[in-house]
């Protein structure tokens, strides 16, 4: 009987150090699944972060576009101007008025 309970507790020892040798395993591979799903989110918001300053409206007006606007509207074709209309102009640093001259088509 006294062999039997030895061979029981070491049977459970072994057992119990199987089931801790797992959740080590299992706890390395969740910090792994972690980890490589902490830096897929961070180079996702890098990504758009980057993204976001190349379209920013400021940073494109920075390199040298403007913004035309006629009666409050951005204007995108000819078609919506005509002589002598008073358009508004943004820049990157201010704005102004001018007066249409000549409109024409690109070609």
């Amino acid at each position: 009987l006294k062999r039997v309970r030895n061979v029981l507790q070491e049977l459970s020892e072994h057992r119990l150090y199987i089931n801790v040798q797992i959740l080590q395993e299992e706890k390395e591979q969740m910090h792994a699944i972690l980890e490589d799903m902490f830096t897929r989110k961070a180079q996702s918001l890098q990504n758009a972060t980057q993204l976001f300053a190349v379209l920013n409206p400021a940073a494109i007006l920075r390199r040298g576009y403007a913004v035309i606007r006629y009666s409050g509207s951005v204007i995108r074709d000819t078609k919506n101007l005509s002589t002598g209309a008073m358009i508004e102009v943004q820049l990157s640093r201010g704005e102004f008025e001018a007066k249409v001259a000549k409109l024409g088509k690109v070609q």
